[in-house]
């Protein structure tokens, strides 16, 4: 998808998860020869259209294979995204200067948030597949 080793592909992870599992979000974001899925800020823009997934309504329990975001002040990225996994948990990649290697997949406890606070743009946004 055009990502070089060491940059930040949370959301690469989240499209190729979504994509083996028929709900793929698409690539809103192509460039010249390279396709982009959607930005964690996109994810977490309850106004920005990805097919097929809708921004549950805030107070709204997310679900296992839910889309968490949260959009944030990176130099590099847009903010960070996961999946909801089981027993109230985050699946995704752990990035970051201080992750060797970078893009290393986790389990992560859910918190308020998935973003340092400091750089926090909004709260996380979750969004759920409703079919194309």
């Amino acid at each position: 998808m055009g990502f070089l080793p060491g940059t930040n592909k949370c959301n690469v992870f989240v499209a190729q998860v979504l994509d083996w599992n028929s709900a793929g979000p698409g690539y809103p974001n192509a460039g010249t020869y390279i396709m982009r899925p959607p930005r964690p800020d996109q994810w977490a823009d309850r106004n920005y259209a990805i097919p097929g997934w809708v921004a549950l309504p805030p107070g709204q329990l997310p679900e296992p294979g839910d889309v968490a975001a949260q959009a944030a002040h990176f130099l590099n990225a847009s903010g960070h995204a996961m999946i909801v996994g089981t027993g109230n948990t985050l699946v995704g990649t752990v990035d970051g200067r201080d992750v060797s290697p970078q893009g290393v997949v986790a389990r992560v406890p859910m918190k308020q948030y998935i973003v340092p606070p400091q750089v926090a743009d909004g709260q996380i946004v979750f969004r759920r597949f409703v079919g194309k």
